[in-house]
């Protein structure tokens, strides 16, 4: 698995506040670091690639919003998993 947990154990360390956070209803903006541009270039024949990076952006946010809901009761292992199997290892890093 090429993706790393570390951003999953952040949350799960400090619940509450995500869930404050979430609950004012803020704009979460997860930071992609290594996005395979080149994979999605040939995936989506080069075409709204930033359309693309938004979707994976917003689909990120909602998995953390339902694992906060579930008071995080899947290991940050397992999250960083579903993400990476999710967008097909398309995403290194977050």
């Amino acid at each position: 698995m090429s993706l790393h947990p570390k951003l999953f154990r952040h949350i799960s360390e400090n619940r509450i506040l995500y869930k404050i956070y979430f609950k004012l209803n803020l704009n979460l903006k997860v930071n992609i670091v290594e996005y395979d541009s080149d994979l999605a270039k040939k995936l989506f024949n080069n075409e709204y690639l930033d359309y693309h990076s938004e979707f994976f952006r917003s689909g990120i946010t909602a998995i953390i919003r339902k694992w906060l809901g579930n008071d995080c009761d899947l290991s940050p292992e397992t999250m960083s998993h579903i993400i990476a199997s999710e967008y097909q290892n398309k995403i290194t890093r977050i």
